[in-house]
């Protein structure tokens, strides 16, 4: 078993969150239910990792810092043949943003509302993750690039500086592509 995690409901909407399973070569999102469920990625906040985890993959990488940490980690604890659970009954609340409910008809958005400049180091992060698993774990894969295009509609349609945040996404992208990562000066 490489993580232990909890279920995670959003202090700003009251939602649970969904988690991603591998479904053949494509994923399905779900909620917990049962005991626990077996997923692809969760994020390390209240999260539990054995010692011997780390000493047989590593630590988390330093050049990321923030966002995609515990999705890289993830990934690279796939890759050496452990497990992610989230146990179904121990509920942690979270504030991931300032995330705020948008109806449109029967449709239902969910934007992160996220600063400038920590959709920058999103989308960096996610460029790095990409070059090293996207063919690994395309399951994965397949869900984060389908999240990344949702995410950059959800700018354009509901938050607030979205040329700015566009701007910032785009040279996250860039820096994720060449390699340049550590802060970023603005």
């Amino acid at each position: 078993m490489g993580i232990v995690a909890p279920n995670y409901k959003d202090v700003n909407t009251g939602e649970m969150s969904p988690f991603v399973q591998k479904c053949g070569l494509g994923f399905k999102r779900v909620k917990c239910s049962g005991d626990y469920i077996e997923v692809l990625t969760v994020i390390t906040s209240g999260s539990l990792m054995k010692t011997s985890v780390f000493k047989e993959v590593g630590f988390f990488k330093e050049e990321l810092f923030i966002d995609y940490v515990d999705n890289e980690m993830c990934l690279r604890l796939l890759e050496n043949g452990f497990k992610i659970y989230v146990i179904t009954e121990a509920i942690m609340y979270h504030r991931l943003g300032k995330r705020r409910i948008y109806k449109l008809g029967p449709l239902k958005f969910i934007p992160t509302n996220h600063s400038v400049l920590r959709k920058y180091y999103i989308e960096r992060n996610r460029i790095y993750t990409y070059k090293k698993y996207a063919l690994k774990q395309f399951s994965w894969f397949l869900f984060d690039i389908l999240a990344c295009i949702y995410d950059i509609f959800k700018v354009i349609m509901f938050e607030n500086q979205k040329f700015q945040k566009i701007k910032f996404m785009l040279k996250g992208f860039y820096h994720g592509f060449i390699g340049k990562y550590g802060k970023l000066d603005i």
